[in-house]
């Protein structure tokens, strides 16, 4: 879980840059978090189904469905009854090297989400 908070942490820091206070920032984090979520879900699930480990792959109405219980968890777990705040807070001691460490790892994976899935996407079985 500790993962989790830090991932939304590092992203709720990129948007209430300049404004440390800006509400729509937990906001935008929850969206943004729930987005890659549903990416890496996605990529996942497409990668089994072009190996034949599964038979069926969303549609995009299951597609808008998956994205939308991931924001309604992720409300729960990060922003209902301020909890953006102690977060905030849990994270706030980081020296520099760690904001820098954990900052790359936060945008490799971010990176990462968006690179396996247009991999995935390419990727024919029998060619490994």
């Amino acid at each position: 879980m500790k993962i989790l908070q830090y991932i939304y942490f590092r992203i709720y820091l990129l948007y209430s840059k300049g404004e440390p206070n800006f509400t729509a920032a937990a906001g935008l984090a929850v969206i943004t978090i729930s987005t890659l979520f549903t990416l890496n879900i996605i990529t996942i699930v497409g990668v089994l189904r072009k190996i034949d480990i599964l038979t069926s792959f969303f549609n995009k109405t299951g597609i808008y469905l998956l994205l939308v219980v991931l924001l309604i968890i992720n409300y729960f777990l990060f922003m209902h009854k301020r909890k953006h705040l102690k977060i905030k807070d849990k994270f706030a001691s980081e020296n520099k090297k760690q904001k820098i460490i954990h900052g790359i790892l936060v945008l490799l994976y971010g990176f990462l989400s968006f690179f396996l899935m247009i991999a995935g996407a390419f990727y024919k079985p029998g060619y490994i």
